[in-house]
């Protein structure tokens, strides 16, 4: 099943619902499949011109926040598929998400994961 933010949880308790009061007039585009233990992040965008201003940061922090107080891992493979001007790669966003405390997992599509904290 593919989300949204907005069907994540109910409205008023949504990350996104977090982000849009505090950013709103900034999008941040998001799909994920949930499952009781797990948040696979499908997809993050940022639209190009508000790159690079830690809006992509706080947003994953909220997300890991989310998973935190659930109790889930999160999991993603990083893709440049969005990267407008090629504005980023692979390797940067693995460098990214492991700022974060992600671990690559070893297999071959490059996924990567950050476990419940306990």
């Amino acid at each position: 099943m593919i989300i949204s933010f907005k069907e994540y949880l109910p409205e008023s308790e949504s990350v996104r619902a977090k982000l849009l009061k505090k950013y709103p007039k900034t999008q941040v585009h998001f799909l994920a499949d949930e499952t009781p233990d797990n948040v696979f992040l499908k997809m993050i965008l940022v639209p190009y011109k508000k790159r690079r201003k830690g809006i992509g940061t706080k947003f994953m922090k909220d997300l890991i926040k989310y998973a935190k107080e659930q109790n889930k891992s999160i999991t993603l493979v990083p893709s440049d598929l969005y990267s407008e001007e090629n504005d980023m790669d692979v390797n940067q966003l693995k460098k990214w998400y492991k700022s974060f405390g992600f671990k690559e997992t070893g297999d071959t599509k490059g996924t990567m994961i950050l476990k419940p904290y306990k």
